[in-house]
């Protein structure tokens, strides 16, 4: 299990890197779909999503039981909806999808008492979203660093 918790992180990490090095910072992570579907490579956000959530749903279930469900299971339908702009069924389901991944990653933090770990994160992001001077913009996507962040450190932590 720890394998996959040190694996799941680094795929993410990579990904985002690639997106961030293409198109920057965006309002929210889910933003850069859009910007892929303009190369005609939308599918690759779906399979970035779903992808990060395989690697993490086998130690989340361990450990987190529901909660570690709940965050795998939503980041599947994030991606699955990601054109959350185009269709009002893809935006409840895109939205539904982030909250129950969100709140299956508290929770599953708060579980395994790990929940201090976002302490530390919450922090740091705030100040690379201040130097970025991208806080007002896109405190969607430092919010879904926080929540991704907090959750790998946490998971790592605890199965070590």
């Amino acid at each position: 299990m720890l394998t996959l918790s040190i694996i799941s992180p680094i795929f993410f990490s990579i990904g985002l890197l690639l997106l961030l090095l293409n198109f920057g910072i965006q309002p929210s992570l889910s933003e850069n779909y859009y910007r892929l579907k303009e190369k005609k490579l939308g599918a690759l956000f779906y399979a970035y999503l779903v992808i990060t959530a395989l690697l993490l749903i086998a130690p989340l279930c361990e450990f987190g039981g529901i909660f570690g469900f709940l965050t795998a299971a939503g980041l599947c339908f994030v991606g699955a909806a990601a054109a959350f702009k185009d269709d009002k069924t893809q935006r409840r389901v895109h939205v539904g999808g982030a909250l129950a991944s969100a709140g299956g990653a508290v929770g599953t933090l708060i579980k395994i008492k790990m929940i201090k770990y976002a302490l530390i994160v919450v922090p740091i992001i705030a100040l690379i979203a201040a130097l970025t001077k991208t806080i007002k913009t896109s405190y969607v996507f430092w919010l879904e660093m926080c929540a991704f962040y907090s959750l790998f450190i946490g998971m790592i932590i605890f199965l070590a």
